[in-house]
């Protein structure tokens, strides 16, 4: 996987920068560079796969499922400190990469 994204995300553009330049640019959202809320955490958990095998940290998926709100609360405070100081923790390193995407008004864990 992470030789996947280094592949991807570190090639030489082969697209013209004059091109790009004469782009029109999209609005910032601002509401995406928020941090995620403890409600989100807790709404993103719940909707965790019970069916899903074993993640390589040994977690099941129903551990954050019904964890509850403390579980949530230390998440959500994890989750501020990666947003914040802009590192994932190495121990991450095996763990899948996901994208989400997030429709207006309301974010993806």
């Amino acid at each position: 996987m992470v030789e996947h994204f280094i592949k991807v995300l570190n090639c030489q553009s082969s697209v013209c920068q004059e091109a790009i330049d004469d782009m029109d640019q999209w609005p910032i959202i601002e509401s995406i560079a928020e941090v995620l809320s403890l409600s989100e955490v807790h709404k993103a958990a719940k909707q965790m796969s019970s069916a899903k095998a074993v993640s390589p940290d040994g977690i099941p998926a129903d551990i954050y499922k019904f964890g509850g709100h403390k579980l949530a609360r230390k998440l959500t405070s994890l989750f501020e400190l990666i947003w914040r100081h802009e590192v994932v923790p190495q121990e991450f390193s095996d763990d899948n990469v996901i994208h989400l995407y997030e429709q207006k008004g309301n974010h993806s864990l």
